[in-house]
């Protein structure tokens, strides 16, 4: 048993907690920027975001850009923040992005599950914790999840 009292920082458990989440009709997408060092993901997670009422206006390279970039647009609902940024470690820009944008969700994506990493991640204020490989409903759902805003139909109807 996890430290961790929502189900959504348990490896493996997001699948339960998706079939108990209401489903809620929203006026405003959430808006989420992608850092991740590999262009070709981000454009895929932007386009499939999109497809389940997620807005993807910005993506970044670079935690370093993305971090810049608040200063002068409009703050995300969530960014989505990849663990290995070349050779930078995205878990080092989760306190920078929260003491910026205290209220904003930072949600870590992976390939792999390392637990050592999501247990840090989440010690330094990240929101989450989702895997790549996750089918994208699943991605989406904790998404919406971190925001605050519970299921989108399209994860709610795949659960």
């Amino acid at each position: 048993m996890s430290t961790y009292s929502n189900p959504f920082y348990q490896y493996g458990d997001l699948a339960d907690s998706e079939s108990k989440s209401p489903i809620r009709s929203q006026p405003d997408p959430i808006r989420v920027w992608l850092v991740d060092d590999d262009e070709q993901i981000r454009t895929i997670l932007a386009r499939l975001f999109r497809s389940r009422g997620i807005d993807c206006p910005r993506h970044f390279a670079s935690a370093e850009a993305a971090l810049g970039a608040l200063d002068s647009e409009v703050i995300p609902d969530a960014i989505l923040l990849d663990i290995h940024l070349g050779d930078k470690n995205g878990i080092d820009a989760i306190r920078p992005f929260k003491a910026r944008t205290p209220r904003m969700a930072v949600i870590m994506l992976t390939t792999f599950f390392d637990s050592i990493s999501r247990d840090q991640a989440l010690r330094a204020g990240a929101s989450g914790f989702l895997l790549k490989t996750y089918p994208m409903d699943k991605i989406a759902h904790g998404v919406y999840q971190a925001c605050g805003r519970g299921a989108s139909n399209t994860a709610a109807r795949a659960a």
